[in-house]
């Protein structure tokens, strides 16, 4: 499951099958989509196709002859699919369906569209993978759902679920103070007064009121002070105690940016410590907690509503026990599955019979 349904391999066997649900008379058409939104003329993608021996094509829609296929506009995104055969469902027609869906998967490495005529179409791929966006899960098996191997695990946090992050309530502990009474704790002076300057020439040159409480600063300033200027300009002059002068036109860190920069590139063991009293250990933004990368978190069971393995994992044994014994399977399917399900539902009945049920498995 990504952001566009359900992506499933299928095999050539398993397409021809479906198609030939498809009602007796019906006209189709078999593409390759060999471009996908991609910018371009693509004039050498015409050329092979033609020398190939197709004759048709169809181009952002529009079916042409191959030998007449319109200039293409350099800056826009197009679509180009091969016509590979036009087919009317009918008996014997299995043998040329197979041999047309197989060329068409080896033109467009893997992908074909049943174009049934009637506008509506039907997308199958040997790969899980997305033709849309490119979003591609690998072959499926055990490490890809550990979060304790690389191929498996979240790579923000590691496969840890959490991150160290900075904690806006930490940065900001009395939000009733004033930026010019500190209420950012991390800039408040202790040997330099370099980021109270800094602070004050932002501020004055963004318009951001100093001796305004924090909590009611409007949330477009707030966001300034934590997160940045956006690579907007203010000029800084800064003279310290030593007679040194910084004189020049810089973006505004924000103070977030500026804790995490300082965190994770100072040489300096105070410095990391002080830096790391502004952080915590939050929850993983990418994973939300899951530990696993998003190819595993979009493997669904019993459907394309049902669970991830992470949100099964959290389920308590009842309600996972309840879950593995109502999924619904195809035959084929139910053959495959019979032996895992069977394991699966003993191990929890287990558990679930020496009074364990309230536990998850995570």
């Amino acid at each position: 499951i990504n952001g566009h349904g359900a992506i499933k391999a299928s095999s050539v066997e398993q397409i021809v099958d479906k198609v030939l649900e498809l009602p007796e008379r019906q006209r189709l058409q078999i593409l390759a989509p060999v471009i996908r939104k991609k910018k371009g003329q693509h004039k050498s993608i015409i050329e092979k196709v033609q020398k190939d021996g197709y004759v048709r094509v169809r181009v952002d829609g529009e079916v042409y002859d191959v030998t007449e296929v319109p200039d293409l506009s350099k800056s826009k995104q197009h679509n180009i699919d091969v016509v590979v055969d036009r087919i009317v469902i009918k008996e014997g027609i299995r043998s040329r369906l197979f041999d047309s869906i197989e060329a068409a998967l080896r033109i467009a490495e893997g992908y074909v569209i049943i174009d049934t005529m009637d506008d509506s179409e039907l997308l199958f791929s040997e790969h899980y993978a997305c033709p849309v966006c490119g979003f591609t899960v690998p072959e499926l098996e055990p490490r890809l759902f550990s979060f304790n191997a690389p191929f498996g695990s979240c790579s923000e946090c590691d496969g840890l679920g959490i991150k160290l992050e900075v904690d806006v309530d930490l940065v900001v502990p009395d939000t009733s103070k004033t930026l010019r009474e500190g209420a950012l704790a991390p800039w408040n002076p202790i040997s330099s007064n370099y980021y109270p300057n800094m602070l004050e020439q932002a501020m004055t040159a963004f318009g951001v009121d100093m001796d305004k409480p924090f909590e009611d600063l409007s949330e477009e300033d707030k966001n300034l002070i934590l997160y940045g200027s956006d690579g907007k300009e203010f000029h800084f002059h800064y003279e310290n105690e030593f007679g040194g002068v910084r004189d020049i036109d810089i973006p505004f860190e924000g103070v977030i940016g500026n804790i995490k920069r300082r965190y994770h590139e100072t040489n300096s063991d105070y410095t990391r410590t002080q830096m790391r009293l502004y952080m915590n250990e939050l929850t993983c933004g990418t994973c939300h907690g899951y530990r696993l990368n998003d190819q595993a978190l979009s493997v669904r069971v019993g459907g394309e509503q049902g669970p991830h393995i992470g949100e099964i994992s959290d389920q308590s044994i009842a309600d996972h026990l309840a879950l593995v014994s109502q999924l619904t399977l195809s035959e084929n399917e139910a053959i495959i599955a019979r032996p895992i399900l069977k394991e699966i539902k003993d191990r929890l009945t287990f558990l679930n019979n020496v009074g364990l049920n309230y536990l998850t498995l995570s």
